[in-house]
């Protein structure tokens, strides 16, 4: 028995239409249920600062801040003629870090050869990259860092008392410099 040629169009079209609504409705299904991870965000470098909050990125860097702080203030301390330090540290940046990723890179090459003799070549590359994610005994997910880099310091201001000295101010100066990397110009001592 023989198919019209118009019957065996519309049932291949009947296919192409369920597909493609198939396809759609798998799409509006991810956009609802939405992704769970971004491989390029900032997160704050925990080893810096042991704070373990995960609030809002104004906290992170207020967090940062204390802890630097609370550094300067803990390392100073000690150098004779200085009774007691304050120091406040403004934190621009709340620092960066890297994810690990598994990535899966697959090529491919189709060669093909016609009735006629001629050759057609076809490439394919597919790159697949995943956010590495660890999970401990109890179930709890963590992110992989392949690097971390430290918050950026904007400035320093240290308030010594007893330390009206002009050589212990230039010690502590000097000491911040090398320490944070920033310039003389970002660091005030008052005494």
């Amino acid at each position: 028995m023989k198919i019209p040629l118009k019957t065996a169009k519309f049932k291949f079209y009947k296919l192409e239409i369920a597909i493609v609504l198939t396809g759609m409705v798998l799409m509006v299904i991810g956009n609802i249920l939405g992704s769970t991870g971004e491989n390029t965000e900032k997160i704050p470098n925990q080893e810096l600062m042991p704070s373990e909050s995960s609030a809002s990125l104004t906290e992170h860097t207020v967090g940062y801040a204390e802890y630097y702080a609370a550094q300067i203030e803990k390392l100073f301390k000690n150098i004779d003629g200085i009774k007691d330090i304050t120091a406040v540290v403004y934190v621009k940046s709340e620092g960066t870090g890297v994810l690990a990723e598994n990535s899966n890179t697959d090529h491919s090459v189709t060669t093909e050869k016609d009735a006629q003799g001629g050759t057609r070549e076809e490439s394919k590359n597919v790159n697949d990259k995943n956010v590495l994610i660890l999970k401990d005994k109890d179930g709890n997910e963590s992110v992989v860092y392949v690097s971390q880099n430290a918050p950026e310091i904007a400035g320093i201001a240290v308030c010594v008392k007893g330390g009206a000295s002009a050589a212990i101010q230039e010690k502590i100066k000097k000491t911040l410099i090398a320490l944070y990397d920033i310039p003389a110009s970002k660091i005030s001592i008052t005494g």
